[in-house]
């Protein structure tokens, strides 16, 4: 709450653990305990009249595995089972404590494209809830193209084109797109070029224009479910990496604030003024030891 204060912010994201096995699991539980902490966390942001929004999120593997591999072995079982808890957490925590928003996917690369009907399900599920008034969103994974790469234009294309964007309140991505690994500490505007032209690997992705797209293809604004970039070196190469250190000359990267502040500035002052952008939820308060703690010393 003390770095909620110091931030302002007026909304805040409330993960609740969602646990399975490993990455082929169809199965999966809620965490108890996580369950149990987020409604303390929650009852002291209402309590000083701030909104959330609860995000059931993914541990596999007690947290070994990333949710972006969860690729599971019976897709039709692991989309009623996700149906499940997405509904339990619903009718348990969003409905009673009034939630802004409800985030119904975090990231599920293999449970995108191509299962638009089986999210769609997924969204009238939860608005047939009685006393359900939370807005829906899905946050989909960044994504990478370059002008000489086809596969990654195509991969992108059919992203755009899934109609499960056009079924939500607001649109999700995870913000760590790769801007430039040519500086330790790239410049804001420097980052603010990059945005419309990646340097890395000389892609020249127009991330600012592929975001924007979203908006006029679905009528839906759009949100940075996870803004996040280590206080290291080359955080703007790596932004989803907690040591970017591949591009340096050492095992581990260098300490940066800078580094991780010009990326948040770039992005922030890229996006803040256009109609369509519905703002961002910073990754990660209350994680001071974490190279991804935004408050620092």
């Amino acid at each position: 709450m003390k770095e909620v204060k110091i931030l302002g912010l007026n909304c805040v994201s409330v993960p609740v653990l969602v646990e399975a096995k490993n990455l082929k699991s169809s199965r999966m539980r809620i965490s108890y305990l996580s369950k149990i902490r987020a409604i303390k966390i929650i009852r002291a942001l209402k309590k000083e009249g701030i909104k959330f929004i609860i995000e059931p999120y993914p541990w596999i593997g007690k947290g070994y595995y990333e949710e972006i591999k969860w690729d599971p072995a019976d897709k039709e079982k692991w989309f009623a089972n996700w149906k499940k808890v997405l509904l339990d957490i619903s009718r348990s925590i969003a409905i009673p404590y009034n939630a802004y928003a409800i985030v119904t996917a975090s990231n599920y690369i293999n449970m995108e494209n191509g299962y638009d009907k089986e999210w769609i399900d997924i969204f009238n599920s939860l608005r047939n809830l009685k006393n359900f008034n939370s807005l829906i969103t899905y946050k989909t994974n960044f994504w990478v193209t370059a002008i000489w790469d086809k596969e990654t234009k195509t991969a992108y294309t059919n992203k755009l084109n899934n109609s499960l964007f056009s079924e939500i309140d607001f649109i999700s991505i995870a913000f760590y797109f790769e801007l430039n690994n040519k500086e330790k500490i790239p410049s804001v505007e420097t980052l603010k070029k990059d945005l419309r032209c990646v340097s890395k690997f000389n892609r020249c992705q127009d991330v600012y224009k592929e975001i924007e797209n979203f908006y006029y293809r679905h009528k839906k604004p759009v949100f940075f479910g996870e803004l996040g970039a280590p206080r290291r070196v080359y955080a703007a190469s790596e932004p989803w990496n907690c040591e970017p250190h591949i591009y340096a000359e050492v095992e581990t990267a260098e300490f940066s604030e800078e580094a991780q502040a010009n990326y948040f500035r770039a992005v922030l002052e890229t996006f803040q003024d256009k109609d369509w952008f519905y703002g961002a939820s910073i990754f990660a308060i209350g994680m001071p030891s974490s190279s991804y703690s935004t408050v620092g010393k």
